[in-house]
């Protein structure tokens, strides 16, 4: 599982390779929530957001809302999106 703490070291890093497995990992939480048969995800964020902004946004959220380093990280993308991108009601 890969924690809350490890993906904020990997996109904080300076190495590109790192910083593109942060991207890819928020990109495809971000994508799970349109899954055939999953509930509606509670964030809405427009197709010209690009994967380096959702991980922009998901990096910052994560730097100024500490929480358990050992939380699974696929929640505080989730967490992060919802923050960063509300879907309008």
């Amino acid at each position: 599982m890969v924690t809350r703490d490890y993906l904020l070291r990997t996109c904080s890093d300076k190495n590109p390779t790192l910083r593109g497995n942060c991207v890819g990992y928020i990109y495809g939480v971000a994508d799970s929530g349109l899954l055939p048969g999953s509930p509606p995800p509670a964030f809405c964020v427009a197709e010209t957001v690009s994967a380096r902004q959702l991980a922009d946004a998901v990096t910052s959220y994560l730097q100024s809302h500490h929480g358990d380093a050992n939380e699974d990280a696929a929640a505080a993308v989730r967490n992060a999106l919802n923050s960063a991108y509300p879907c309008k009601k």
